[in-house]
């Protein structure tokens, strides 16, 4: 295992959409992969995937708010999040 001064560490939040914008055009699949291979590309390496699953009721009455303006359209959507780390450079 690793010193606590040898690594460090990110939170990366993947957002996804909800309503006929994210039934259409969003695939959390993908959306993971992206966020992961672009992390991966700066060096970080992925701790773990988390689900973002929001049970606040203020949010969820403001998505449900946001999908009705919108015509069902859009609204945002519980994503995930994702913990990395790397190894610290010193000079």
């Amino acid at each position: 295992m690793k010193d606590r001064e040898e690594v460090e560490n990110k939170v990366l939040h993947v957002r996804l959409s909800g309503g006929f914008v994210g039934l259409i055009a969003t695939n959390p699949r993908f959306a993971l992969e992206k966020a992961i291979r672009e992390a991966n590309d700066e060096g970080w390496h992925v701790v773990q995937v988390i689900d973002d699953t929001t049970g606040n009721l203020l949010v969820w009455l403001v998505r449900l708010l946001v999908l009705l303006v919108t015509l069902l359209i859009w609204t945002p959507a519980n994503g995930y999040f994702v913990v990395v780390e790397r190894e610290l450079v010193e000079f």
